[in-house]
């Protein structure tokens, strides 16, 4: 499919569908688009931000993958209602909105031990369905109630915005987020730094992950730093979580 008829398609909904008959939705997300688009590319200016490194990404061992020269660039273009579920990704990242407007929740990662992260590969992934916590995708009595499920998000502090054309916003590495276009939309992501991920503080001191930590005052190999994440209630320890390599 060219992509003047994925906008016929998705965008402009040009393409008859037919009386009664339900529309696709298509999102073109964190798609490498400006690299095959050169024109395209022209048009959109790297964010000054993007040349800012902490320690942990000067300091990088020389295994870690790093954007500290230049940042992954992605495309993310759909109609009204895509939604990007929360998650946390391993690199800094400003969300530039270019056409039309999103819906952006943000929640710290010292919040992880509330998010109920996903095991394995899709560690950066929350379970909690946002749209179905908060009513959006309806409740049938056979299934389970979000928020028995998922009881420490209740109540979890967040920050929320609009982006609208000509936006951009600061997400953190590690800052767990949420994304919905409220219109047909067209946003540019850049992810530059060392990438790092989050991993449970239990699981690499029993030797179960073989990663470097990062450290407040500089990249390692070695060492124990503070966790992303720590503390809890009623006595309970929450699980906590360590930016590692």
């Amino acid at each position: 499919m060219s992509l003047g008829d994925y906008i016929d398609e998705f965008i402009l909904n040009t393409n008859d569908a037919g009386e009664g008959a339900e529309r696709l939705c298509g999102y073109l997300a964190q798609y490498q688009l400006l690299e095959q688009l050169t024109a395209l590319r022209r048009d959109i200016v790297t964010p000054s931000v993007c040349s800012a490194l902490a320690s942990e990404d000067t300091e990088a061992p020389p295994w870690c993958e790093t954007r500290n020269e230049s940042p992954l660039t992605s495309a993310w273009l759909g109609p009204a209602g895509t939604v990007s579920p929360l998650h946390n990704d391993p690199y800094h990242n400003v969300l530039v909105q270019v056409v039309g407007y999103k819906y952006i929740r943000i929640y710290g990662a010292e919040q992880t031990h509330r998010l109920y992260p996903r095991e394995a590969e899709r560690c950066n992934s929350s379970q909690v369905d946002l749209d179905e916590f908060e009513g959006r995708h309806g409740h049938s009595g056979g299934e389970a109630d979000p928020r028995a499920q998922f009881p420490l998000f209740e109540g979890a502090p967040f920050w929320q915005c609009v982006l609208g054309p000509g936006d951009g916003l600061y997400i953190p590495r590690h800052a767990w987020h949420y994304v919905r276009s409220l219109t047909p939309s067209f946003s540019v992501s850049f992810w530059w730094g060392a990438r790092m991920g989050l991993a449970p503080v239990d699981a690499i001191e029993a030797g179960e992950l073989r990663v470097g930590r990062g450290g407040g005052g500089g990249a390692s190999s070695s060492g124990a730093t503070p966790p992303a994440a720590s503390g809890g209630g009623g006595g309970v320890e929450a699980p906590r979580y360590q930016a590692v390599y």
